[in-house]
Order: structure tokens, then C-alpha cells, then sequence
């Protein structure tokens, strides 16, 4: 959803983009928003070296979103542990594709995961990374990256929270629901949710490019939370719906682990000072309820 949003955007803006895709049938799609598609895997070094070294334009910037979860209903330790392998893999490998083309700024998308499941009152940067299972999936990768940064390599850090858009969690919670008579909401859903319009996420990727941004870790977020029950109340509204199925966090917790139960239930409530002085993007959805708005009537 966001490396899509972003290509466009890029796109638009004349900019030579080449795209990393395992799949033909994603390699059409960006050819379709003017992008020059590669077919590579990010765990597999040589693939990337080998598509990229017949690029006509010199690279001198990598946005690096690609982020596997762990497949499946319930997690597993296995499922955990290739997806964490997946990750820090393709980190690496990104990291020495950047150190081999000598680029001027690598873009690595992290996640709100580091901040851990609950935290009480607002999270900055300042606020210090938890170490729980899930969040390491983006929390390894993070230090890893912070050591390359410390040694000189160009990279910056983004946590951007919830990303609504047509994909992921969005498209799986509120989108295709949109033919139910009701929503589903999973536990109480007192837990606080920031959110950020895939739009705005993907101009704030392209500003912090920015050499000035070099070596800062910055959290994208729109300028007002919400709890997760007002969030599926509003979306019951604007969609019509009946009602709102709750289902109790005990019974996903036997389906699906307690470790998935924690981050679902995940409660934090992200600053974006930081995000506004030193990127200067004015959010084109400073509020949720717009966006989420349009999405739906789309």
C-alpha cells in the first residue's frame, strides 16, 4: 500500500524510480505508475545486485519498505522466526546494496512495534523502544541500521502508526467488512490508535530523502489519536451499519496467540512535533475522520 502510494508520488513529481518485486504480476502494476519494475528477491543479495546493475539512472536514494509478517492465523515460533530472519536479511542486504551503489540516503520504514504493546500517555522520540516479540520485527532491524548509522552509513529512520489506505490492516478490518451488516471489533477497544493517511505517509518518506535528515529516527501520525472503539464507531456511522460485533480478546487469544491479542490491543498515542519541524509537511489529513471517510464512500 505505501511503496505503491509512493511511487506514484514519485512518479508524478518526473523522478526515475525502479522498483523491487518478487512477483510479474506486481511488476505490471508498476509499470502501470511509470516505474521501472525489477524482479528480485530481498533475501537473495545477488538477485537485487544483478537488477539493479543494468539501471541507466544512477541510484542515489533507496526507500526501504519491505516488511514481512508472520503468515498465517496463529503465530507460531517458527512463523516468528522467519519472519524476524526475513527482516534482518533484508536489511542487510539493502544496507550493502546501498554501500555498493554509494548512495546518498537510504529510507528505512520501521513501525510504532518498538514503542512496545501499551504505553501510557504520548510517545516521542525521546520515548525509549520496548523489546516484546512482535516489535522486534521491526525493533532488530532498527538496531542493526543505527549501527551502520553510527559507522556513516546515509540512513533515516521512519515509525509511521497506523496507515489507512486501500490495503493492509484497512482494507482487512473496515474495507472488505463493507459488504456485513455490522463491523468486527476485537476486545473492548478502550486501547488508543494513531493514525496516518497512506498519502500523507508517503510524502513524509520522500521529504526525509533530505540529506539534512540524515541519522534521525522521526514518527509519522496525524494530529489527533482515537480510541479504537470511537474509531469503529465512526466507521459504523459513516458505512450504516447495524451494529459492531465485539469479539473477546480471549477467544482470538486461543486462535491466534497471546503475543497477537497484545498487539492488536496495542495502546499508543504517537507525537508528531518532530515529524512537522524537520520534514515541514502540512498533513493533507491532519484529522482521521476524512480520510477514513473517503476511503469508504470510494
Amino acid at each position: 500500500m505505501i511503496g505503491l502510494e509512493l511511487c506514484k508520488l514519485l512518479a508524478a513529481k518526473g523522478i526515475h524510480v525502479t522498483g523491487l518485486t518478487r512477483s510479474i504480476r506486481n511488476a505490471e502494476k508498476l509499470k502501470r505508475f511509470g516505474v521501472r519494475p525489477v524482479i528480485a528477491d530481498i533475501l537473495d543479495y545477488n538477485t537485487i545486485e544483478n537488477g539493479l546493475a543494468n539501471n541507466h539512472k544512477k541510484i542515489d536514494t533507496i526507500f526501504h519498505l519491505a516488511g514481512p509478517n508472520p503468515e498465517g492465523i496463529r503465530l507460531t515460533k517458527k512463523k516468528w522466526a522467519r519472519a524476524h530472519h526475513q527482516r534482518l536479511q533484508g536489511i542487510k542486504n539493502i544496507v550493502s546494496i546501498g554501500k555498493k551503489f554509494k548512495i546518498k540516503a537510504l529510507v528505512h520504514i520501521s513501525g510504532s512495534a518498538v514503542y512496545g504493546y501499551k504505553r501510557e500517555g504520548w510517545v516521542d522520540e525521546n520515548t525509549k523502544t520496548k523489546s516484546t516479540l512482535l516489535g522486534r520485527l521491526a525493533l532488530d532491524p532498527e538496531i542493526y541500521l543505527k549501527k551502520e548509522i553510527k559507522a556513516g552509513f546515509p540512513a533515516v529512520i521512519l515509525r509511521p502508526c497506523w496507515v489507512y489506505g486501500n490495503g493492509s490492516w484497512f482494507d482487512k478490518m473496515i474495507l472488505k467488512q463493507m459488504k456485513l451488516p455490522f463491523f468486527i471489533q476485537i476486545g473492548n477497544g478502550h486501547q488508543d490508535m494513531s493514525l496516518i493517511h497512506v498519502k500523507d505517509t508517503a510524502e513524509a518518506i520522500f521529504i526525509s530523502a533530505d540529506k539534512k535528515h540524515i541519522g534521525m529516527e522521526i514518527n509519522l501520525a496525524d494530529d489527533n489519536p482515537a480510541t479504537m472503539k470511537d474509531f469503529m464507531k465512526f466507521c459504523q456511522k459513516t458505512s450504516k451499519k447495524l451494529f459492531i460485533l465485539k469479539i473477546p480478546s480471549w477467544l482470538i487469544r486461543l486462535i491466534s496467540g497471546s503475543d497477537v491479542v497484545k498487539f492488536l490491543s496495542s495502546s499508543i498515542k504517537m507525537k508528531n512535533g518532530l515529524m512537522k519541524k524537520q520534514l515541514g509537511i502540512k498533513l493533507s489529513y491532519p484529522d482521521w475522520k476524512r480520510g477514513v471517510e473517503e476511503f469508504m464512500k470510494d
